[in-house]
């Protein structure tokens, strides 16, 4: 499940289109597995990549629970990107959640 986001949208709206795709496609775990990664985004990653001008968005997950990910604000071309994705995002999801299998950053 990749969708492309209109630019004009903002990530709450993002957040919904997720969801209700989620819906459409999947299972209710599909929706709840979205719904329990965008909570721990939100509570453990988000506010620390906020403070430094950056964001992560969910853009999907695939049937092999990789979850796609797109770095956003000053994260996109920062080239500690990938140290903080894997050391930061995924260890803290993988954590919380540990049925995904690893995260995959998408453009």
């Amino acid at each position: 499940m990749r969708r492309r986001w209109n630019a004009h949208v903002g990530p709450d709206d993002q957040r919904d289109l997720l969801m209700d795709s989620a819906r459409e496609t999947h299972s209710p775990q599909w929706t709840e597995l979205c719904e329990r990664i965008e909570a721990v985004l939100d509570q453990h990653i988000r506010p620390g990549l906020r403070a430094d001008g950056g964001d992560v968005e969910l853009v999907g997950i695939d049937a092999d629970r990789i979850v796609q990910v797109r770095m956003q604000g000053a994260c996109q071309g920062c080239p500690s990107s990938m140290f903080t994705l894997t050391m930061g995002i995924e260890s803290t999801l993988k954590s919380h959640i540990p049925e995904i299998r690893f995260l995959e950053a998408v453009p």
